[in-house]
């Protein structure tokens, strides 16, 4: 499902209404409701669920965010170690990798391949670059791989 990105939302026009002072705060509190709950605001980031129910505080059911800490647990990678980058810091750190920008949806994993990352490192040292070896990464052989042969072997 897609959705949009905070900063990229346009300011949406509720409704002139030309009622009793109350009524109209009412009608535009509902609209702002269902604004922040179905258009922009939660469920930008959030799986929003509308339980159609009478009260609102029991209408929208809002999913945490479960975020992915780890997609590949056999690398050996922190972004500690990366959120400074010779002359980056910050946000232009993280833009320098994740293409965050150019993303449409916030299921997005935004992971860089393997070129953006030899940008920086080398397998022989060299000046301005970090020395990298196979193992920095991952480790050689996949878990998945040597259980099967341990596996193998006792038959």
């Amino acid at each position: 499902e897609r959705r949009g990105l905070p900063d990229r939302q346009t300011e949406e026009s509720i409704a002139p209404c030309s009622g009793p002072a109350f009524s109209c705060a009412m009608q535009r509190a509902q609209a702002e409701i269902d604004i922040q709950f179905t258009r922009r605001g939660c469920v930008s980031c959030h799986v929003v669920v509308d339980t159609h129910g009478g009260d609102v505080l029991e209408r929208y059911q809002v999913t945490p965010i479960r975020l992915t800490a780890d997609y590949f647990p056999d690398v050996h990678f922190s972004h500690r170690s990366h959120a400074v980058q010779k002359d980056k810091t910050g946000d232009a750190a993280c833009l320098s990798c994740h293409a965050a920008r150019a993303a449409d949806s916030s299921a997005a994993v935004l992971i860089p391949d393997l070129p953006k990352c030899l940008e920086c490192h080398s397998g022989r040292s060299q000046r301005d670059l970090v020395r990298l070896q196979c193992i920095s990464c991952h480790a050689y052989h996949p878990k998945p791989i040597i259980a099967a042969n341990r596996e193998a072997r006792r038959e």
